[in-house]
């Protein structure tokens, strides 16, 4: 499931802890405030997923390398974003970038869930969040 929700800092730092004491679950945690701009999310969600050297830094190569993460060992994965009214703050269209990002995102969500059979849990908190999942929203 991937759900935007509202929530403070805190509130995802709790949902990352929790997860991340569950067994077998790869947990990542994604702050927002260091993803102003796609070059910013490019290096905390690699940092975070431990991508290889390789990685070039582009929405193609973070497809591939989120839809892989054969270097990684876990039985289910959970990823808890914070931040995300601050994330691609910088670029010249924050909301389209979101809107990439929530489509990039879904497609690695089905990845897990649909075709590899591994559960997957996106939680994304915002101070102010009008929509409940992203995956509809990507959808339409």
């Amino acid at each position: 499931m991937i759900n935007i929700r509202q929530g403070t800092n805190d509130d995802a730092y709790a949902a990352f802890y929790a997860n991340s004491h569950m067994e077998g679950r790869y947990t990542a945690y994604i702050r927002g405030k260091r993803c102003g701009s796609v070059s910013d999310f490019m290096k905390e969600y690699s940092a975070a997923f431990q991508f290889p050297a390789y990685f070039g830094e582009n929405w193609n190569a973070w497809d591939e390398c989120a839809c892989d993460l054969e270097w990684l060992v876990f039985s289910s994965i959970a990823i808890v974003i914070d931040d995300y009214d601050r994330m691609f703050s910088l670029t010249a269209d924050p909301q389209d970038e979101k809107l990439h990002f929530e489509k990039c995102i879904s497609r690695v969500h089905a990845y897990w869930t649909e075709e590899a059979k591994i559960p997957c849990e996106i939680s994304i908190y915002s101070a102010h969040s009008g929509r409940t999942d992203v995956r509809d929203n990507a959808m339409n």
